[in-house]
């Protein structure tokens, strides 16, 4: 089984290109002049994409394997369209545009100046497929210490942070503690629920710093469970 770091869970099983549709925390209407939205792949590797904030007003998608991208425009009718360009033959007539092909749509939740997107390729070359989705982020409903969990897998699982341990079911997300703040390294332990019993997949030991604040996804990997963790740094003045 492929284990990358932790496992955790989200907001509503996503199908492919279906939105989070979870109920807002704490909707944030400030700094509505400065909407953004970041993202985040949830496999090893990705593809260039592309979105437009406006009509025809392309723009790349930057790196989000590993850590959250920084901060993109969100698009100013809140409905994200993932894309991919692909050249023409080099034996087309001259001038001949490239090919758009739509990979996923998600709306952003609305009464949040910021998202979070994830985006999970998967399927071969000859049927590639994309999920997309969007959750509302703030630094207020997800302070430093905190670690929101989402579990994209179709089975139950279970994370242990220290003494602490949450269940979550399959689309079920939350925010919880990763420590006692006593202390600077986390340790994580998960598991998912195999029958009647219950399997770990692994457990990991993390320095962290008091300004941070993670993201822990499980979510149907090949053939089993994967996992995924990031940390975020809060700004000061958040």
């Amino acid at each position: 089984m492929k284990n990358p770091i932790s496992i955790i869970a989200t907001s509503l099983l996503f199908a492919v290109g279906a939105v989070f549709a979870q109920e807002e925390p704490g909707p944030e209407t400030s700094l509505e002049d400065a909407r953004t939205i970041r993202f985040y792949c949830l496999a090893d590797s990705m593809p260039q994409y592309f979105y437009d904030v406006r009509k025809n007003e392309q723009t790349a998608i930057g790196s989000a394997s590993g850590s959250l991208s920084l901060p993109h425009p969100m698009p100013a009718d809140r409905v994200l369209e993932v894309y991919r360009v692909i050249p023409p033959p080099p034996e087309a007539p001259v001038g001949t545009k490239p090919l758009k092909q739509i990979m996923g749509t998600s709306k952003i939740p609305a009464g949040f100046s910021k998202a979070i997107v994830l985006l999970l390729p998967e399927g071969g070359s000859k049927a590639e497929t994309l999920r997309v989705a969007a959750f509302g982020d703030s630094y207020r409903i997800h302070p430093r210490g905190m670690v929101r969990v989402f579990n994209l897998a179709p089975w139950e699982i279970s994370l242990k942070v220290g003494d602490s341990t949450n269940r979550f079911k399959p689309g079920q997300e939350a925010i919880v503690p990763w420590s006692d703040r006593t202390s600077n390294v986390v340790v994580f332990q998960t598991c998912v629920r195999s029958g009647d019993a219950w399997r770990i997949l692994g457990t990991n030991e993390l320095a962290t710093r008091p300004n941070l604040r993670a993201f822990m996804f499980a979510y149907q990997g090949i053939p089993d469970v994967s996992s995924k963790i990031c940390f975020d740094a809060v700004p000061d003045e958040e």
